[in-house]
């Protein structure tokens, strides 16, 4: 019997000051499934809404996806943005871009890994930014550590678990008594209404776990 597990992590808010607030997520959902075959597929969406000029310019105006293409598949499923006036501009083609990690370009030996960043396009004060991507894995492997934590406001954070039948799952949520709604093979965890971690996107995000 394969053995998967996960470890969250909810964010404990220490009395840190703040910037003002440059954007905010209205939704995040992580959602990882065991199909029968061994894969995994990982989706990730975030719905992120634009309030702060540099929030477009300086912060959130791009998005990075690390993946290894040599056990690794990725695909975008959606991405667009709308507009304050409630119109819809899709992501074009030339807005994907495929390069080596930004935090390995000036490693020794090339690893295999990739990334995709998505320029993100018809960006204005009000405009929100949907995401929606698929990273399936060849590996029957899956550990993985997330905190509740982001530079900006979550209204609605969610992590789903889809197990294949006979799959166990062992997870454990740190700092919180919330426990997973649990429906056949389907574990997930909510949160509501996370505050910003952080004053500045640069520095690191003020936790305390």
């Amino acid at each position: 019997m394969k053995k998967y597990i996960i470890a969250l992590v909810a964010l404990v808010m220490t009395n840190i000051a703040v910037a003002q607030q440059d954007a905010n997520f209205n939704k995040i959902r992580r959602t990882y499934t065991v199909n029968d075959d061994g894969t995994i597929e990982y989706n990730y969406r975030k719905e992120l809404k634009l309030i702060s000029l540099r929030s477009f310019f300086s912060v959130y105006g791009e998005t990075f996806i690390v993946y290894n293409p040599d056990f690794q598949a990725l695909r975008i499923n959606e991405s667009y943005t709308i507009r304050k006036d409630g119109s819809r501009v899709t992501t074009p083609a030339n807005a994907f871009v495929e390069q080596l990690p930004s935090n390995c370009t000036n490693c020794q030996r090339y690893n295999g890994m990739k990334e995709m960043v998505v320029v993100h396009t018809a960006l204005e004060y009000g405009a929100t930014i949907v995401l929606d991507y698929t990273i399936t894995s060849n590996t029957n492997d899956l550990s993985e550590t997330i905190i509740f934590a982001e530079s900006a406001p979550v209204t609605d954070y969610e992590v789903i678990v889809k197990l294949a039948g006979g799959q166990k799952l062992y997870h454990e949520l740190k700092n919180s008594e919330m426990k997973p709604i649990i429906s056949k093979n389907t574990y997930k965890w909510q949160f509501k209404n996370l505050p910003q971690t952080t004053g500045e996107y640069y520095l690191p995000v003020a936790e305390n776990l």
